[in-house]
């Protein structure tokens, strides 16, 4: 826990390092609006950069963006690389880790192309974080040794170190403790020799996991102390959050539970602070959690539990969603709600990438065993009153048949025949409750093995799309590039779909809404218009069989391209262009297809050099859903499409 004469110092100076900052910004952005010289202007972008890291994480985001789209547009081999490199660490912090390595790679040619040898090392770090990521730990490694090596060539102490950090993060993941402290160790060394500059902040970091793998909690949190006070030292505002995390799990581990929450909350105070939001509050959160875990809290772990279970959700698909999942089961378990317990354990394995292992198996069962035990406890109880009442009402019938002889006999023959159909009756529950029990277990089975398909597919038509991204950027063909983006864009929205059905609960239908949403955005980043583009989506909640829901999404697909490639020629944030999209079904059973755009219309359309494929596929795509289209293009482009299914 800080002492109050830290804490008086903190609260001093950090609110005027960051209006230190925000002033530099206003400035930069006042040289970027007068300045028309290319090379000072990205100049400016990227000095802009480096201060919003430290301030507003997401408008850094945006200004690299227009960067890489101003270099490119002036085709400056020097800088084009450098924010290939900046975005791509922006998505790769995103999480978004696809486009991260075009964006790596991308750079990496660049740099060859000129020859700049330190580029290709600090990008090469970059792709050994994803791999790392991805749990490519052999790729991972081979990306760090090939930076390391240019680095010794360069005779650069600061890569030099940040190679051995890098390394020594591998060997962890590796579950080599021992081998990354060595790693670790070394760069500490180095830069007790040499200036290592901010480096040495992170072969601390490094140092403090190594020793917290080793379980000498105390040795880890006094390393994780000189890296956040270097940090601090550094003014690197912008990784002050997760070393703050690095001190609370040591905290936690030596059972300083009330001090490892406060390092855990300067976390969130961090995150608040630098605008960023998602996975690093989850971080925090989740730890949180952890701790009331550890103590068996589980009253007070359960609301910061499911508020990380929120967020994750929300990044729809995040690498800790799983996790969260796992945790969230647990704590129910432990709350004895054992019915959540699995539910929550079910989710969790559906976003395992391959079928069920036994393991898995067996620790959803042992929880469905519990609910299970628990309900049959329940009918116990009434069936043992049921029993003794029928002892009841049988000891009754035996008195009243002593004083009745006429009718023994009868009763004698009827309560067999009674006992032999209940006999019979059992036979026959028991023998439907095992078909049951068998075919609940193959409609698992087999709904696991369509969503797997499903996420399958999607990884494909993203790798498809990939390719085809990767291809239209060696061309120069304008016609023959445009043609690639338009398939590409295709198979995205195929893709989506797929991408959809694997993270619902329903195997059959799509939510068209979010679906046209997820669209959308997609297009606006293909063709780099989120800024200058507002899409409008009017519409219900409205979901679709997967037969329908792919050539509308096609349909859909094509007059937004349509619109984003020729309609706004002259597009600028200034004055926006705007699209409108809805679908509706009407009592009859016809679904209506919206479509409008206030670009330049119909007549400056036909003058674009497309290749009409798109218009035809469209009009393929409405005769297959048995449609019509009305055309007009008064003030933009309006298409109203009726689907009679």
């Amino acid at each position: 826990m800080k002492t109050i004469q830290t804490l008086i110092i903190l609260a001093f100076f950090l609110p005027i390092k960051i209006l230190s900052g925000q002033s530099t910004v206003d400035s930069l952005k006042q040289v970027l609006e007068s300045e028309e010289d290319i090379d000072k202007r990205l100049s400016t972008i990227q000095n802009l950069i480096q201060e919003l890291n430290g301030i507003n994480w997401e408008e850094a985001f945006v200004y690299t963006r227009q960067g890489v789209a101003e270099a490119n547009q002036a085709k400056h081999k020097t800088y084009i690389p450098e924010f290939n490199e900046m975005l791509g660490r922006k998505f790769a912090n995103s999480g978004i880790l696809d486009s991260a390595k075009i964006l790596f790679n991308k750079a990496i040619e660049g740099y060859a192309d000129i020859n700049n040898q330190r580029g290709i090392a600090t990008t090469s770090f970059k792709l050994a974080w994803v791999a790392r990521n991805e749990s490519d730990l052999e790729l991972a490694m081979k990306n760090d040794l090939k930076a390391l090596r240019i680095m010794e060539a360069l005779e650069d102490a600061k890569g030099m170190a940040s190679a051995y950090s890098r390394i020594a993060d591998n060997l962890e993941v590796q579950k080599k403790p021992k081998e990354s402290l060595e790693y670790a160790l070394k760069g500490i060394d180095l830069g007790k020799d040499k200036d290592v500059g901010e480096e040495i902040v992170f072969c601390y970091l490094s140092a403090g996991s190594a020793y917290l793998k080793l379980q000498k909690f105390e040795k880890a949190l006094d390393f994780y102390t000189k890296a956040y006070n270097q940090a601090t030292d550094f003014g690197m505002k912008g990784h002050l959050f997760y070393i703050a995390n690095s001190q609370g799990n040591a905290l936690k581990y030596l059972k300083r539970y009330d001090e490892a929450i406060d390092k855990y909350n300067e976390l969130l105070d961090w995150v608040e602070k630098l605008g960023i939001s998602g996975d690093y509050r989850s971080t925090g959160i989740a730890n949180i959690s952890h701790v009331y875990i550890l103590k068996e809290e589980y009253e007070k772990a359960l609301p910061y539990q499911l508020e990380t279970l929120k967020i994750q959700e929300e990044l729809d698909g995040s690498r800790n969603l799983q996790e969260a999942y796992l945790n969230t089961s647990q704590i129910y378990e432990n709350l004895g709600d054992y019915e959540k317990a699995f539910l929550f354990r079910n989710k969790y394995h559906a976003m395992a990438d391959s079928v069920l292992s036994l393991e898995k198996e067996n620790a959803i069962n042992e929880l469905k065993i519990q609910y299970e035990t628990d309900k049959k406890e329940q009918k116990i109880d009434v069936q043992d009153s049921i029993i003794a009442q029928q002892q009841r009402v049988q000891s009754l019938s035996y008195g009243i048949g002593g004083l009745l002889l006429i009718l023994l006999g009868g009763l004698l023959y009827t309560y067999r025949n009674n006992k032999k159909r209940n006999q019979q009756l059992g036979y026959l529950n028991n023998s439907l409750s095992n078909k049951n029990k068998l075919l609940d277990q193959r409609n698992e089975q087999n709904e696991l093995l369509v969503k797997e398909i499903h996420h399958r597919v999607k990884n494909n038509l993203e790798i498809i799309s990939g390719l085809l991204e990767l291809q239209s950027a060696r061309l120069t063909d304008d016609q023959s590039k445009t043609a690639l983006l338009s398939s590409q864009a295709r198979v995205q929205s195929m893709g989506i779909i797929h991408q959809k059905l694997y993270q619902g609960t329903d195997l059959k239908r799509i939510e068209m809404r979010s679906y046209f949403k997820n669209l959308t955005e997609s297009l606006l980043d293909t063709f780099d218009a989120t800024e200058e583009i507002d899409v409008d989506i009017t519409m219900q909640p409205l979901h679709l069989d997967i037969d329908i829901a792919i050539p509308i999404g096609l349909i859909a697909n094509e007059l937004i391209t349509n619109s984003l490639k020729y309609a706004f020629p002259e597009r600028n944030t200034l004055q926006k262009g705007h699209i409108s999209i809805a679908l509706e079904r009407s009592v009859d059973n016809v679904l209506e297809l919206k479509y409008f755009d206030d670009g330049i219309g119909k007549p400056i359309l036909k003058t674009a050099k497309g290749t009409g494929f798109g218009s035809q596929l469209i009009e393929l795509l409405t005769r297959q859903l048995n449609g019509n289209i009305q055309e007009h293009h008064i003030n933009g482009m309006n298409y109203t499409f009726d689907f009679r299914l």
